[in-house]
């Protein structure tokens, strides 16, 4: 049993062993015939000359673009970068054979600078280095001479940017490939109408989002020349996410304009009413500049949010002025004029729900009764009044006792107190109505930049939402009729 057992595991051993070295033969047969391929294809090949065997036989050339991300969308510059895969099918006549000569080998592999490639360029590159295709991509070789190319490739391109309605803007850039060397007779570029031209592989972009991507062909024929000029042309549709300049430049900018209502309702004396204003307008003008970095330096196309911001600025500034003239006119103590007494202290602030001014004296300059000088004393602690009467200190008050006169002295002393206090309370009392007025002022500029700032809020936030949707649409209608998927 045990002989038997052993007999058994040697049998199949031996059995691998040749299965083992058959495959290694196969295999070392099949390198062997592909490296005689490769010498019987290449032997006389010559890379730079266009494969067909007729001079006249154009090279069909199918291509395609499939994005996988969105790099780069520089506003400013006007530039956008994209990572793309690229694939370009062509027929290669020198390189063919049977594949029943070759051990049925049908295709191979080989390096894409040793066969001959169509010299499709993009015509808008704003790369300096040109395209940005990876050097050790390999090319895929049929029997029948078909030559299929995948490559990853790194394009940048001009791009008409459009920020009327930053940030709810939508872009619309375009790719145009073509041969750079031969005209149509040459070189026929089509596009690739396969599933595997769709663009499922692209990546999210935390800024723009791809809402379409569309290709088509174009024969361009020139005055100079009758030959047809075949290219291709992409269409890219990015939409922006506005949610990051929502909250770090809008809606700062919204709360610094509503912070500048603040400064007409501090009192008209207080000093720090000019430093907020001033505060307020430098902050407006740093987001200014902030949108200012975010969009190109041209005139053809100003951005709506930029007007806002302007008119924010403006706002700000005739405030710093308001708050100059209010601080001016709280401290002026002359007297004031009939009409506008009438008209600021009365009449506008029934008009606004204001209490109307009214000033109470604290003296009775009528009178002048003996308690507002009743620091006036003879030498036997007696009360003197104006007229030179003893006025006694009883319980219930004060009774004017004989008919006896104070001294010179006391009594032009009692009138300079008189003159003195009446001058004083008449001062205060003029101060108080231009005080008054300085708030009066205050509360109408409040009114008046409250409703300036809510209508240019509203109106140029509807305007720019409104008008970016009407753009979004536009453009979706333009590719459905003159892009067909």
């Amino acid at each position: 049993m045990r002989r038997r057992m052993e007999k058994t595991l040697m049998d199949i051993t031996f059995v691998l062993l040749i299965l083992l070295q058959l495959s290694s033969n196969v295999y070392c047969d099949q390198n062997k015939t592909m490296m005689h391929l490769h010498r019987h294809l290449f032997q006389n090949y010559v890379k730079d000359v266009r494969p067909v065997m007729k001079a006249t036989t154009t090279t069909n050339v199918t291509y395609r673009i499939a994005f996988r991300s969105l790099l780069e969308l520089n506003t400013r510059e006007q530039t956008f970068t994209v990572g793309t895969y690229l694939k370009a099918t062509w027929e290669d006549e020198f390189l063919r054979w049977n594949p029943d000569d070759y051990n049925g080998i049908d295709t191979f592999n080989v390096p894409i600078t040793s066969i001959w490639t169509p010299d499709i360029t993009l015509s808008d590159n704003a790369d300096i280095g040109f395209e940005r295709t990876k050097p050790d991509t390999r090319a895929l070789i049929s029997s029948d001479g078909t030559i299929i190319w995948y490559a990853p490739v790194i394009y940048m391109n001009s791009c008409n940017v459009r920020v009327r309605w930053f940030p709810f803007d939508t872009q619309v850039c375009e790719m145009l490939f073509l041969s750079w060397s031969y005209d149509g007779f040459g070189i026929n570029l089509e596009p690739e109408r396969s599933t595997d031209a769709s663009q499922n592989r692209y990546a999210h972009n935390g800024v723009w989002d791809m809402v379409a991507v569309r290709s088509r062909r174009i024969v361009t024929t020139y005055l100079c020349c009758p030959e047809p000029y075949p290219e291709i042309q992409y269409r890219l549709v990015f939409k922006r996410y506005p949610t990051f300049y929502l909250f770090y430049m809008v809606l700062p900018c919204v709360f610094l304009s509503v912070l500048s209502l603040l400064v007409f309702y501090l009192p008209p004396n207080c000093g720090e009413k000019l430093t907020l204003s001033i505060t307020n307008l430098l902050a407006l003008v740093v987001f200014q500049q902030l949108i200012a970095e975010n969009i190109p330096p041209s005139s053809d196309d100003s951005p709506v949010i930029g007007a806002y911001f302007i008119c924010m600025i403006a706002m700000v500034c005739i405030s710093v002025l308001a708050t100059g003239v209010v601080m001016h006119v709280s401290a002026i103590s002359q007297p004031m004029p009939k009409w506008m007494k009438r008209l600021f202290l009365e009449i506008i602030p029934r008009v606004l729900c204001l209490s109307t001014y009214t000033y109470q004296s604290h003296i009775n300059l009528a009178t002048f009764t003996s308690k507002s000088i009743s620091e006036i004393h003879d030498a036997e602690g007696h009360v003197i009044l104006e007229n030179g009467k003893v006025a006694t200190s009883t319980d219930n008050g004060y009774s004017i006792g004989q008919e006896r006169q104070a001294s010179c002295e006391t009594v032009e002393l009692l009138k300079y107190m008189k003159d003195n206090t009446m001058i004083k309370d008449i001062e205060t009392s003029e101060h108080l109505q231009w005080l008054r007025l300085s708030m009066i002022i205050d509360r109408i500029l409040l009114y008046l930049f409250s409703v300036f700032t809510i209508v240019c809020t509203f109106y140029l936030g509807v305007l720019i939402v409104q008008g970016s949707v009407d753009e979004y649409n536009d453009i979706l209608n333009e590719l459905e009729e003159d892009w067909p998927q």
